[in-house]
């Protein structure tokens, strides 16, 4: 087991991610170290609609997490496998799938093997009704096989894990709800009001705003967030919402 001091670091980790989804990749690599792993991914699957999308990763290429969900997801072989263990089991896909079955598939020839990726430890962390999350902990080729020490400890984490994913999942209907009302009450103001993150990304627009938007009058959204239609404007909009972003951060 990890020493007392870095298994209360993970832990803290693992509930910090809990309230901001962004920590999960700093958690992963946490995670992956203590594994003896070369990385980690958490997979969201919707088991009905059979589509998968992945949450957070260490150590995966970007563009083969963007390609996973587009397509790779549905010839996963370890989904189905992992999909049906119970919540906290802990699993080495070498048991679920022989790599020399594995290595006859098209997943493992155009998207594990270009990535080094030979085995995994498994578990599922997350399930309500049909929505799961699968936790994967790769190891590659150069690597030793998956050894019980290391599918213990991950036991030990995956409860925490589990816990953590359900807070986030509680958290977000809690945002959802208030932003509902929130909306509801924004939408009646005769002022035009846009909600914008710290990348500068449009996260609500009130029905004035929208409508500003629809009718091109000044303002734009668009994929680098909003916008001034006349350039000059645009300078100066940029400006104050950058101003804006470091006022709220407290810088």
């Amino acid at each position: 087991m990890a020493t007392e001091a870095a298994a209360v670091d993970l832990i803290g980790r693992i509930y910090d991610a809990a309230a901001d989804e962004s920590l999960w990749p700093q958690t992963l690599k946490a995670l992956s170290g203590e594994l003896r792993a070369m990385g980690g991914v958490l997979v969201s699957t919707d088991l009905e609609q059979q589509k998968s999308r992945v949450i957070a990763s260490v150590n995966i290429d970007p563009d083969y997490q963007a390609s996973y969900g587009a397509y790779y997801a549905g010839i996963d072989p370890w989904t189905e496998p992992f999909s049906a263990l119970p919540v906290g089991e802990v699993a080495c896909t070498e048991t679920v799938l022989p790599l020399n079955q594995l290595e006859r598939t098209e997943f493992y020839s155009d998207w594990l093997r270009p990535q080094g990726i030979a085995q995994s430890l498994g578990a599922v962390v997350f399930r309500e009704g049909g929505h799961i999350v699968r936790l994967g902990v790769p190891r590659s080729a150069r690597q030793e096989p998956c050894a019980q020490r290391d599918a213990d400890r991950l036991r030990f984490f995956a409860p925490h894990i589990q816990r953590a994913l359900q807070l986030q999942s509680r958290l977000a209907e809690v945002r959802n709800l208030s932003l509902e009302a929130s909306s509801a009450v924004l939408d009646r103001l005769a002022l035009a009001i846009a909600l914008i993150d710290g990348r500068g990304r449009v996260m609500f627009m009130n029905r004035v705003a929208r409508g500003m938007n629809s009718a091109g009058d000044g303002l734009k959204v668009n994929k680098d967030g909003l916008r001034a239609r006349q350039p000059s404007d645009d300078d100066t909009l940029q400006g104050l919402l950058k101003d804006a972003a470091h006022t709220g951060r407290g810088v």
